[in-house]
């Protein structure tokens, strides 16, 4: 570990994305399912179920984009 740059404000805490998989609330700080780097876009899980389902085959969770879902990285097309 190390110890922060007390000159950097740390990013919001308090976001919440939607899980691609069943479209539950997740608490981006601390996600029950952890998350998973799909095409340079962190998506964020309420499960591990829901990661693992995701990760053998996200294209059939993001062919319909779900309503409110925040992600980091760049912008899906």
């Amino acid at each position: 570990m190390y110890d922060a740059d007390p000159r950097v404000r740390p990013a919001e805490t308090n976001l919440s994305a939607q899980d691609p998989v069943c479209g539950m609330s997740v608490d981006t700080g601390h996600p029950g399912g952890g998350t998973h780097i799909h095409a340079g876009t962190a998506y964020y899980f309420c499960n591990p179920g829901c990661r693992e389902k995701f990760k053998t085959d996200p294209d059939r969770y993001l062919s319909q984009p779900s309503e409110g879902l925040i992600t980091i990285g760049p912008a899906r097309p």
